[in-house]
């Protein structure tokens, strides 16, 4: 057996033990084998429900994102939301140009982050230089260093930035950068993908009510108050227009309780108040823009008052890797295209690219176009509603629309088509004429119709339509007189329809959800999914639910292998984003076919409601935030939907990244003797849960669980009389038991309260019919200041624990062999639950 090391992670202080005793609140622990490689090749492998390797980051959480751009909170003993002015959150060690500097110089308070001592660089400081004077190193070993184990930062350039260990990262040569579009943009995206995505990253100096929006939309965290200060001491007044001269201005446009004492008394002092409350009210509004996913929308407007802003935001457009794979698949809040600007994010891009790459025309009848309409879906709309019944099923219905192109009618609910509003105004630059030709001619490239019908005006759509039809051999046919939805012009529609053959209600239903599917999934998906399926819809659009309709033994051997059951629901169709989302039974046909699938690789336990980041092993990189995902691990098969995106997933220590739908417990049986299940990387031994109720529960052990309970060997579920039963009894034996050292496995029959309030009695007897490794049964006390000691017939393996009325301590003990690891757990009454999870590699 290796040496095994107790590990918990605490919410304060954090406290590592080896054989040792320790106090704290506890969060989660496991178990450490100093000789069984980690998933980096190193020594000390992790099986718990964390698996991280890198430090956690204790003190910042992200807790919403739009895009770069995040909502989270600075984890002090105030805690304070972000992006913020960090001025009074922030304890700066000292600078290392003027002498030696130690972190014990200063006193550390836990509301409050500690700047490292450091050595900043102007910008321009060629990279020799850094590196010879860096003390990031220096800096990461106290900031990892568990003794120290406060909130940190470390200041940073973006050719130094890596992980350190730190909680915040503080860029040192920001003012040389701040009103030069294309280096911002370089230096905050090269610092934003070296350093972890669930750190803080900090611009010192440079932040104003006027670029505050845009620095956070680039990926800043925390900002400072010192250039909005210094500037109102200069004599400038700032809002989120622009700044004035003081001097020119005869009256306040504000009106903050500074601004109210009148024009006449106010003085530069007042003018640096002001400043400092208009940026921290441009904070607010940002951070409300951010929870509400609407700052891009606000961005777009209020860049427009400085030059370099609008540059930024262009700039930061152009950076569609770094922004694309921030941006949702999928929201539910409007996405506003008043600007040219609108046309270059990437969710605009994004659904450009797939319409015209991934999607397929799956019916055989003529191409119909149409103009958009203000009411979403188009298909609520008056006019949409006129050409359908003038169509009648006898054509395929594609609406062109700026900003986002062309959208064909099985993907009106998807994001964004129906969450844009745009400017109408009937005419069209020359811009949206160049983008939705283009557009238009890669989906005629992609997808052979053998008519094509233009129901269109003539301006702006009739423009594009003219451009298209002169570069493809399908000539189109124009059926609009003077608008669209004249008597005179539907009437034309339906006789240029007239003798074409109608699709019946369920292939356009079948349609539909193949299209969503090649959206959603990638080329081909919509075949490539349901091709081992009688695909069965039922519903009303468009709360499609896609079934299978094949009976067991109307299946192949190889169909059944990957078999449903006979009718029984695959996915659902979400009206709302217009997306599909799976069962466990339609996770299994995506993870069965050749559809590429996007994973997401969890821990030993079982996820309920979501799985947090900490408990992530592996994701696809690939994976956006709204996806569709398949969480799976040694004990759990889930389907879901990703909160972050993939790599975020793999790095970050805090946060949900993935809100699961449906989850399977799973098991995989003990290894061979002498071997290592290859589907599961540590064998699981049991575990002990117990919790309490709160401090009026009658006893100290009465919780929702209805008593204490323990499990073995994978087997969790707790029957109505509270034994636990193997999944396979036959899988375990005595023998077996005590060559293995296995824990107990017992149940909690009865809890009796003595005369002595201060005592309790628990008895704890084996189960035999849930074939138990305990074959006699015992009666373990337990009492104030004690410990209740349960020792099995097996070798080397025993439990203690306890609970300490006064000081409601709990002692858990731990013995694996002569190794022991005895953990006094601190824990207040009212709290939930406490669980032990004891792995064994």
């Amino acid at each position: 057996m290796g040496e095994f090391t107790l590990i918990a992670s605490v919410s304060w202080p954090t406290v590592i033990a080896q054989r040792g005793l320790v106090q704290f609140d506890l969060i989660w622990f496991g178990i450490i084998d100093s000789t069984h490689p980690n998933k980096n090749g190193e020594k000390g492998g992790f099986s718990s429900l964390i698996s991280h390797d890198s430090d956690m980051t204790e003190y910042f959480e992200i807790h919403s994102r739009d895009g770069p751009a995040r909502y989270g909170e600075v984890r002090l003993t105030n805690s304070i939301a972000t992006p913020a002015c960090a001025d009074d959150i922030v304890v700066d060690a000292g600078s290392l140009w003027t002498r030696n500097r130690s972190i014990s110089d200063i006193d550390i308070e836990m509301d409050s982050v500690t700047i490292l001592p450091h050595r900043a660089f102007p910008a321009g400081t060629d990279e020799r230089i850094q590196e010879s004077f860096a003390v990031t190193e220096a800096s990461s070993n106290v900031a990892s260093n568990r003794d120290i184990d406060v909130p940190t930062g470390i200041v940073i350039t973006p050719e130094t930035a890596g992980d350190h260990g730190a909680d915040v990262y503080i860029l040192s040569n920001a003012q040389g950068f701040i009103g030069h579009a294309s280096e911002f943009c370089e230096n905050i995206i090269k610092t934003r993908k070296s350093i972890p995505t669930d750190t803080a990253l900090y611009l010192a100096g440079v932040a104003t009510p006027r670029n505050v929006a845009t620095l956070v939309y680039a990926g800043v965290d925390l900002v400072d108050l010192k250039c909005a200060r210094a500037r109102g001491l200069q004599g400038f007044y700032l809002t989120t227009e622009g700044e004035y001269f003081l001097e020119d201005i005869t009256e306040l446009p504000c009106s903050c309780p500074v601004c109210r004492t009148g024009r006449a008394e106010f003085d530069r002092e007042d003018c640096a108040d002001h400043n400092v409350t208009a940026l921290q009210t441009a904070l607010t509004t940002t951070r409300r823009r951010i929870r509400h996913g609407r700052l891009r929308d606000y961005l777009e407007a209020q860049s427009r008052h400085d030059q370099w802003l609008t540059a930024t935001l262009r700039t930061l457009d152009q950076q569609y890797e770094y922004s694309e794979t921030r941006a949702p698949i999928i929201r539910d809040t409007e996405l506003t295209a008043a600007s040219m600007d609108t046309r270059y994010r990437s969710e605009i891009q994004r659904f450009a690219d797939r319409v015209t790459t991934r999607y397929r025309n799956r019916f055989s009848t003529p191409l119909v176009l149409v103009p958009c309409s203000a009411t979403k879906p188009y298909s609520e709309s008056q006019s949409h509603s006129r050409f359908q019944e003038a169509i009648q099923y006898r054509g395929h219905l594609v609406s062109i629309s700026s900003p986002i192109g062309v959208v064909p009618m099985e993907l009106e609910l998807t994001y964004p088509a129906q969450q844009y509003d745009t400017v109408t105004t009937g005419r069209w630059s020359n811009d949206e004429i160049s983008f939705v030709t283009q557009v238009l001619k890669q989906y005629l490239t992609r997808n052979e119709y053998p008519r094509v019908i233009a129901h269109v005006p003539e301006r702006g759509y009739g423009e594009i339509c003219n451009r298209v039809d002169n570069d493809t051999e399908v000539p189109f046919e124009y059926t609009v007189g003077d608008h669209p939805t004249t008597t005179e012009s539907i009437g034309n529609l339906m006789s240029t329809l007239e003798g074409e053959s109608r699709y019946s209600r369920c292939e356009r239903q079948h349609n539909i959800v193949k299209a969503i599917a090649d959206y959603q999934f990638g080329v081909h998906a919509g075949e490539a999914l349901f091709e081992n399926i009688d695909l069965r819809t039922t519903s009303r659009y468009p709360k499609l639910q896609i079934r299978d309709a094949n009976t067991p033994e109307n299946k192949t051997a190889a169909e059944t292998a990957t078999a449903t059951g006979e009718d029984q629901q695959l996915a659902t169709m979400v009206p709302q984003y217009g997306v599909i989302s799976f069962t466990l039974a339609g996770a299994r046909m995506w993870d069965a076919s050749d559809v590429a699938t996007k994973h997401v690789k969890i821990d030993q336990f079982v996820p309920h409601g979501n799985v947090l980041a900490p408990g992530v092993v592996d994701a696809d990189t690939d994976i956006r935030v709204g996806d569709e995902v398949i969480v799976d691990g040694p004990q759990a098969y889930a389907v879901g939907r990703a909160q972050m995106f993939g790599a975020e997933m793999i790095e970050s220590t805090r946060g949900e990244a993935v809100k699961i739908r449906h989850v399977e417990e799973t098991w995989h049986p003990p290894p061979p003797e002498g071997g290592r299940n290859p589907t599961a990387p540590y064998r699981w031994v049991g575990n002990f849960r117990f919790g309490f109720a709160d401090s009026q529960a009658t006893t100290p052990f009465e919780s929702v669980w209805g008593r204490s309970m323990g499990s073995l060997l994978g087997v969790p579920h707790l029957s109505s009389s509270f034994s636990f039963r193997p999944r396979d009894s036959s899988r375990l034996s005595e023998s077996d038991a005590h060559a293995q050292s296995w824990l107990c496995l017992g149940a909690l029959r009865q809890t009796q309260t003595s005369a002595d309030t201060d005592s309790e009695l628990l008895s704890l007897r084996a189960s035999p019919s849930a074939c138990c490794l305990i074959p006699t049964e015992g009666t373990p006390c337990f009492q104030s200041g004690r410990t209740l000691i349960l020792e099995p017939p097996v070798s080397g393996a025993r439990l203690h624990w306890g609970r300490n009325h006064c000081a409601h301590d709990i002692h858990i003990c731990a013995v694996f062999g002569e190794n022991c690891v005895e953990l006094p757990l601190w824990r207040r009454v009212s709290t939930p639950c406490v669980g032990l999870r004891l792995l064994r590699l």
